[in-house]
């Protein structure tokens, strides 16, 4: 009945009510020009699984769009490569504290207070680190300050030899007489130019010695991209750069000058046969014009 009102055939009733959904149409793979070329690919890279797309298109011999050519190799290259798992980091117990203990500044600490420098801002952090180190702690179900005892007994003594702590490095002082510590520029006195100084740092102060002598002594600055120059630094430099100026072109007083003799310019004259004739009188002088008496004309 169906094949007959639709006007096709009853085999193909039939395959349609036996499938699971409508027929459809489906056009078979015409396939890839890629495929003639698998097991040259597959080739290269047992060989070499790491070897490019390019460098395997140039060996098999591909000469067609490299699109279809890459995807291929990128299928492929799996199966000659071995497993590379990503790690992942974990922690154990301890995973949050330094967040949480940063966390708990900014909310505790930090609101309503004021700073001048770093020193004042250690200075109020100290004080406040003795009031919060007496409060219980769940975790520990005690206050820290109660662990002390136990942490000193379970720490080492101490070595000898104090370590050595803060910044230390040794250079040849530049001509500008600056030295550099962290981004900032700090002035040195310029009399030790050239010759080897060693600087050393700490959070609070910066000095240069050279020779055991202190040469230089900043209070250590924590802002970046800054310039610290000492007074007596500026006005030593000052001084020196004048000295040598006058040692190099040395001025004379006005008691050392040579006089030079100011000649006649009648004597330019004679000495280039120029007469100006009878009558005539130049008017003699340094920088003087020339005058004529008689009504005759100058050359």
């Amino acid at each position: 009945m169906i094949a007959r009102t639709l006007g096709i055939s009853r085999n193909t009733v039939r395959v349609a009510v036996a499938s699971e959904g409508p027929p459809k149409y489906e056009r078979k793979p015409a396939g890839s020009a890629v495929d003639a070329f698998e097991d040259a690919i597959r080739a290269q890279l047992k060989d070499v699984p790491t070897m490019p797309a390019t460098v395997i298109a140039e060996r098999v011999g591909w000469t067609r769009g490299m699109t279809v050519f890459k995807e291929r190799v990128r299928e492929l290259r799996p199966a000659y490569l071995p497993p590379d798992p990503a790690g992942r980091t974990t922690y154990e117990e301890h995973k949050g504290i330094i967040e949480r203990a940063h966390d708990y500044l900014e909310r505790s600490f930090l609101p309503g207070r004021t700073f001048t420098g770093p020193g004042d801002f250690n200075h109020q952090l100290q004080q406040w680190l003795v009031l919060v180190n007496a409060r219980t702690r769940r975790v520990l179900g005690c206050a820290p300050t109660a662990r002390i005892s136990a942490d000193r007994q379970a720490m080492l003594t101490v070595p000898p030899v104090a370590p050595a702590t803060g910044w230390r490095s040794a250079t040849r002082l530049a001509r500008d007489h600056y030295i550099r510590l962290d981004s900032n520029d700090y002035s040195v006195h310029p009399a030790v130019i050239g010759r080897r100084i060693e600087v050393t740092a700490d959070l609070d102060r910066v000095r240069v010695f050279c020779d055991g002598k202190v040469v230089a002594d900043h209070e250590r600055v924590w802002a970046w991209h800054q310039t610290i120059t000492d007074p007596e630094h500026g006005e030593a430099a000052e001084m020196l750069r004048r000295n040598r100026i006058g040692a190099l072109r040395p001025v004379h007083g006005s008691e050392d000058r040579m006089t030079v003799e100011q000649r006649a310019l009648s004597d330019y004259d004679t000495a280039l046969g120029i007469d100006l004739g009878e009558g005539a009188e130049r008017v003699d002088g340094r920088h003087g014009p020339i005058s004529l008496v008689g009504g005759q004309c100058p050359l």
